[in-house]
């Protein structure tokens, strides 16, 4: 195993060639134990790849001596089929047709169609040009799929090359062309850290998930090369990596896939628990929040009478919606502090055939000055607004009850 150093981030750029450097990791962020949901896959399989199918609700699975695998989310109906070649990265364009893309590594760095109706290979796209490694075991190893409109084809393929940990990008005529072959390459990314082995791509969140089996680490990036957070992944000779957003919402699960043979599944939902001092709420977008290195908004919400003042624990000032980036759990106070009843709350008269409700005040009683207003307690004696105590108190505007007030201190 290689010892990998990790120092502070550092992002270059040579020419059109993106050049990302170490970066320190912290504690993996999701649940442990994990669930192990290979034990159904073939005698001796080596699971070298992971994506999941949103279209079939079904994990594929891809086996280095040359097999693709369909199961459940947990583990079972599996279906395999035998490819040729040493295969190490699969992904997924387009969920509605009937193909998958695998990466090989050898004979040939390059990227089969598979057709997961026939269970054959349709067309085979060579990578060999640019993605060449002096160590034939240490070629293309991950490969994911990123949709973008500026593409005729949908988007672009990301390759990473295990060697140097360079992950490249290609567009590969998979919308214009059924026979086509011709690969155009568009650009290489150097992550900076050899052995890269899995990679995944959020399309709702526009993120880039980048695994390490050397450094036994997972990044979360722009597509800019820009990290946002490292993790130290569970487990070892992890090659695979696949985001699933579970049977509900704030269940978000990754699927690790280890080449000792084993399949793990762990729960990769972020939490936001929120404290409230004073009287408001907090309003969360996406609610309940998504996987672990998504951004969350919180929204302050303040009572009547009340104004929101500032966060502090796990996000700090004052500004209202604010934008929360989920690394890990986090814990956030929303404090509010009251300011009175303002003009626009004591304006209404209060019906007299409907319940008399109350505003529960615990501070000054802010009184509109472009009104006659009066403060009345319950014996009918009209009562100064700034030295009232506590007790029940009414409101009058303009000759109108329009507000019945409890002190409380």
């Amino acid at each position: 195993m290689i010892t990998i150093p990790r120092i502070k981030i550092l992002k270059l750029i040579f020419g059109s060639t993106f050049l990302i450097s170490f970066v320190f990791s912290g504690p993996w962020p999701g649940t442990l134990p994990g669930i192990e949901i290979g034990s159904g896959l073939p005698a001796g399989y080596e699971p070298s790849g992971a994506v999941w199918h949103t279209q079939l609700d079904k994990l594929f699975t891809i086996w280095d001596n040359g097999m693709v695998s369909m199961m459940d989310y947990d583990g079972t109906n599996i279906t395999s089929w035998s490819v040729y070649g040493d295969l190490e990265g699969i992904c997924l364009p387009d969920p509605s047709s009937d193909f998958i893309y695998v990466g090989l590594e050898r004979p040939d760095d390059g990227i089969d169609e598979f057709n997961i109706t026939t269970g054959q290979i349709t067309r085979f796209f060579d990578l060999t040009p640019w993605m060449q490694s002096v160590d034939p075991n240490l070629g293309l190893e991950a490969l994911t799929f990123i949709p973008d409109t500026a593409s005729s084809e949908g988007g672009y393929f990301y390759a990473g090359l295990q060697e140097t940990g360079t992950i490249y990008i290609f567009e590969l005529p998979i919308i214009s062309s059924s026979t086509d072959s011709t690969v155009i390459f568009i650009d290489s990314m150097h992550t900076g850290l050899v052995g890269i082995s899995g990679l995944h791509y959020d399309q709702e969140h526009g993120l880039l998930y980048a695994m390490w089996s050397y450094g036994h680490q997972l990044r979360v990036m722009l597509l800019d090369g820009t990290i946002l957070a490292a993790w130290d992944l569970p487990g070892d000779s992890q090659e695979g990596v696949a985001l699933w957003e579970g049977l509900a919402p704030g269940e978000g699960q990754i699927f690790v896939a280890e080449d000792a043979g084993e399949v793990w599944r762990y729960d990769f939902n972020s939490t936001c628990d929120i404290t409230i001092i004073g009287s408001g709420s907090v309003n969360l977008a996406p609610d309940p929040p998504s996987y672990y290195g998504t951004n969350d908004t919180l929204t302050a919400v303040p009572d009547t009478g009340y104004q929101f003042v500032e966060w502090s624990g796990d996000l700090t000032g004052s500004q209202n919606p604010a934008v929360l980036f989920m690394d890990y759990d986090k814990d956030v106070t929303a404090t509010f502090e009251y300011v009175g009843i303002s003009e626009s709350q004591i304006n209404d008269p209060i019906n007299a055939n409907e319940y008399l409700g109350a505003t529960l005040l615990s501070g000054p009683l802010l009184l509109p000055d472009s009104k006659n207003c009066k403060v009345f307690d319950i014996t009918g004696r009209v009562i100064i607004s700034d030295q009232i105590k506590p007790g029940i108190y009414f409101i009058e505007v303009d000759g109108e009850i329009t507000q019945k007030v409890i002190k409380i201190k």
